[in-house]
């Protein structure tokens, strides 16, 4: 019998069963979506594990990315090299070359939360953003907007962006391919076949301005991936910098150790190490050689040099004063060689410690510089002769102003006389202001010939041009031309040779020596004195003798007399150049002959000439 009485059921259980299949198909849907999430995060993974150079690496995201959730534009930003965050990978549906510069303005105003590791997500832009913030955004079309930091053990390394814009399709962009990118044909038709064919509304097939959960959780996995992919990079970046500084140092320090060694073994300067209780370690060849010693005679073995007692303090004290705060001291000390030479040397000690600041080792670096200490010794005579002579000429000029300024003085007032009153002067009167004039001029001519005479001699053209001559006619001319000018105030007592033969003297310059020996003796000796001149004659030399009763000269002015613009210090105010005695000396030179001075304060003083009578050869100026 056929019937079609259904059975009967409560409406309750009806509702539970309807209830449990919603449930079902609830959770079917959320294991489809969670699966299909799964799948898209595994592709773009596997897209990103094709390669292991970050920035594509980095690259292949952004493009996965904004094709996958089909947004408008996809950036990452990371530090430039002037550690300013900046976008660096950017996909985008369209170009737009303003978006990198808009961005700046979003990361510089959400820096803070980005930094802490903060999701920026706005699913609408609207008034409520801060202006700044919401005209760019609206400037530039957004109309969402996910920033997801890239953070990786605390370390803030960046960020990914995701834009939502008006009018914009991916449809361009869903035509390139690369061998790491999958078109979103392919996602769907790999999720299709997971999801038996069902569309997948809230990933791939719905236009959207907001930010699902699915959307950030898998910007947040990518994102870790990413931060943990650039960590990896900068780590291993950092790991070959290392290793390629470590290979460079130890390729440095292996040609610094062979430089060091080449240097030591050939260097000149003396270089040793020694233990505390002074036990030579090390010695190089310049050490062995100065001191002629072999190594093996000095390694392991004390050595010091033999040196004066003061010097070995020295030593001592600068070795005790080493220390961690002052390792290195500087020093100089003598020694005394075997063959008896005091020799000068430096040293610099470096003291070396370990780390418990026990005092280990003392290297050692010297060099002779005995030349060195002459050559300080001869320029420092040499500055102080060159002082000496700046001021003697300093002093030469001020007394050359005063002896031109005294004759001039001479022929200035006899010529107003003789132009103002020549009718009312008597002849007698002329003649003597003319002789006045005239021996003002010749003061003055015997003034210039000094200084020309004196030049020519320091510049070594004082010429030398020996003739044959009557000895004692030319030293009598001498004598009676000087007592006509100083007539009775003084007299000139002069002693002839027995010997009267001829000599071989230049005549210009014995005339020099003996006018300025006679003057000089007449100009310091007193009124009414007597000057003595002598020659004595040998066989071959010719004594001359100028001997007077005058002021007498210091015993400290004697070394220096016969230097250029020197006088004695007791002169006063008896006028003169300083120039007279330095030419004699520069003459008697050229002669070939000598000079010396006995002289007692008070007294007088005795100048004695010795000059050779015959010339073997002729010199033609002061440098031969």
């Amino acid at each position: 019998m056929l019937s079609n009485n259904k059975p009967y059921c409560h409406p309750s259980l009806e509702n539970n069963e309807q209830k449990q299949i919603a449930k079902l198909k609830e959770e079917l849907v959320q294991a489809r979506q969670r699966l299909s999430r799964q799948t898209l995060l595994n592709t773009i993974i596997q897209a990103m594990r094709g390669t292991l150079v970050l920035d594509e690496i980095l690259q292949t995201t952004v493009n996965q990315l904004q094709v996958a959730l089909k947004v408008s534009h996809c950036l990452i930003f990371r530090p430039d090299p002037h550690n300013q965050m900046a976008v660096r990978y950017v996909s985008e549906a369209t170009d737009k070359d303003d978006l990198r510069c808009s961005y700046s303005i979003f990361y510089h105003h959400y820096q803070k939360s980005l930094a802490s590791g903060e999701t920026v997500v706005l699913s609408r832009i609207d008034e409520t953003l801060q202006p700044e913030v919401f005209l760019e955004a609206q400037k530039n079309g957004i109309r969402a907007m996910l920033i997801v930091p890239l953070v990786y053990q605390q370390s803030y390394l960046g960020g990914i962006t995701l834009l939502q814009c008006d009018g914009v399709s991916v449809a361009a962009k869903s035509n390139q391919r690369t061998d790491n990118e999958p078109l979103v044909e392919e996602l769907r038709l790999r999720e299709a076949q997971i999801v038996a064919g069902e569309p997948l509304a809230a990933l791939t097939e719905e236009r959207f301005w907001g930010w699902t959960t699915a959307n950030m959780e898998i910007v947040q996995a990518l994102a870790d991936h990413c931060a943990l992919a650039i960590y990896q990079a900068e780590l291993h970046q950092q790991l070959q910098a290392e290793l390629s500084e470590r290979k460079q140092v130890e390729e440095a320090l292996r040609q610094s150790e062979a430089r060091y060694r080449a240097i030591v073994e050939d260097q000149t300067e003396l270089i040793c190490r020694f233990e505390p209780d002074g036990t030579l370690t090390f010695v190089n060849d310049a050490y062995c050689r100065y001191f002629d010693k072999k190594r093996s005679e000095l390694i392991g073995n004390k050595f010091l040099p033999t040196m004066p007692s003061q010097d070995r303090e020295l030593i001592s004290k600068n070795f005790r004063s080493l220390s961690q705060g002052e390792p290195i001291n500087t020093y100089e000390h003598r020694i005394i060689l075997p063959s008896g030479e005091i020799r000068w040397q430096q040293w610099s000690d470096r003291a070396v410690f370990d780390d418990f600041g026990n005092f280990i080792e003392c290297q050692a670096v010297g060099r002779d510089i005995t030349q060195l200490k002459q050559a300080e010794v001869d320029s420092r005579i040499a500055l102080d002769k060159e002082r000496e002579v700046s001021e003697l000429r300093s002093s030469f000029v001020t007394l050359v102003s005063h002896e031109f300024r005294t004759p001039l003085t001479i022929i200035q007032s006899s010529a107003d006389l003789l132009e103002n009153y020549n009718h009312k002067l008597s002849d007698e009167k002329k003649l003597k202001l003319f002789g006045r004039v005239q021996g003002a001029v010749k003061r003055m001519t015997h003034l210039l010939e000094d200084v020309l005479l004196i030049g020519k001699a320091e510049a070594g053209q004082l010429t030398f041009k020996p003739s044959l001559m009557d000895l004692v006619a030319f030293c009598y001319d001498i004598v009676e031309n000087l007592q006509m000018s100083v007539g009775s105030n003084h007299t000139i007592e002069f002693v002839k040779p027995t010997n009267s033969a001829d000599v071989q003297m230049d005549d210009k310059l014995l005339g020099h020596i003996l006018s300025n020996l006679l003057s000089n003796a007449i100009k310091y000796s007193p009124q009414g004195g007597t000057v003595k001149f002598e020659i004595v004659r040998t066989a071959e030399l010719a004594i001359f003798r100028v001997q007077d009763a005058g002021i007498g000269i210091p015993e400290k002015d004697l070394e220096k007399l016969f230097e250029s613009f020197r006088r004695a210090s007791n002169v006063g105010n008896i006028p003169g150049t300083g120039l007279g005695l330095a030419i004699i000396k520069k003459c008697v030179d050229l002669h070939g002959g000598k000079i010396s001075v006995e002289s007692e304060l008070g007294v007088g003083t005795t100048f004695t000439v010795t000059l050779p009578t015959k010339c073997q050869h002729l010199r033609l100026s002061s440098q031969e």
